[in-house]
């Protein structure tokens, strides 16, 4: 049993989870017969996460399947805010490049009043012994 919603936006450098997998390890499995050509699908009709705000719902709904309205767009439009804006403090932002994302979190993260902690990752893989995942030099 899978749960989820497949509109949701592509990850950001990523890929959508019904695409052909790059990883041969699985890539056999996925020409023979999709794992997901086996589920039966049962949509959810209902939107529980926004009923409080039946106009915010239905626009996000359109906004997924591309029917967005211009009025969706203007009220897109008028919370647009700069960077320094008053708004942005404590807020979740969504922004287009990786940078601008990590200038803002370095920004919070330099804001929290508690110690620093480094943990170290341990990777590891089912099937490949001495894993090591390969990692972004910009990142």
């Amino acid at each position: 049993m899978l749960f989820g919603d497949v509109m949701q936006l592509r990850p950001v450098m990523g890929r959508f989870i019904l695409s052909q997998p790059q990883n041969e390890e699985f890539l056999h499995a996925y020409i023979v017969q999709p794992h997901w050509e086996r589920f039966e699908v049962i949509s959810l009709m209902e939107n529980h996460r926004q009923q409080e705000d039946r106009n915010y719902a239905d626009m996000m709904n359109r906004i997924r399947i591309g029917k967005q309205t211009d009025d969706d767009l203007d009220i897109l439009e008028e919370r647009v805010r700069p960077k320094s804006h008053p708004d942005l403090v404590g807020a979740l932002v969504i922004a287009c490049k990786h940078n601008d994302v990590h200038k803002h979190n370095d920004i919070c993260l330099n804001d929290l009043k508690a110690d620093l902690f480094v943990i170290k990752a341990v990777n590891t893989h089912p099937n490949i012994e001495n894993f090591k995942p390969k990692i972004d030099k910009k990142s």
